[in-house]
């Protein structure tokens, strides 16, 4: 049976998720929520996500939000021996880092960054785009 994924399609945090699935061989069921008809704030969906964002899954019936958690559980449930999240402690130690540090800082950054270019309707230049990159990646070298 196929995990359902409330999805938005150029949601980096979405994307994230697909990939898991994806490379695991997970089935998603995605179901695009449209933002602009605010299905978001759906009493519906705000019972199983009351944060009312995505990516959110249903595993028949269990209900979990957030990208890092949600691909945790997809590992740990579907596909434990994955190289993607190694049982060595200390390799598992540096991709939880690397997790910790994409939701606490790059997507943050990305997201104001690209919501600003799109709320003043003003493309970034490339060097803005790339001075941004070489920020967020900079920690994870």
């Amino acid at each position: 049976m196929p995990v359902d994924l409330y999805n938005l399609s150029v949601s980096a945090p979405c994307a994230l998720v697909r990939m898991v699935a994806k490379h695991i061989g997970v089935e998603l069921n995605v179901k695009d929520l449209n933002f602009a008809k605010k299905e978001h704030l759906s009493p519906e969906y705000l019972k199983i996500n009351p944060f009312h964002s995505v990516p959110t899954i249903s595993d028949d019936g269990f209900v979990i939000y957030e990208s890092t958690a949600i691909c945790l559980y997809l590992l740990n449930k579907y596909a434990p021996g994955s190289d993607l999240y190694p049982k060595d402690l200390q390799k598992r130690a540096r991709v939880d880092q690397v997790l910790a540090t994409v939701t606490s800082f790059v997507q943050p950054r990305y997201g104001e960054f690209y919501r600003n270019s799109i709320m003043i309707m003003k493309k970034p230049t490339a060097q803005q785009v790339q001075e941004l990159e070489e920020t967020a990646l900079k920690g994870l070298e």
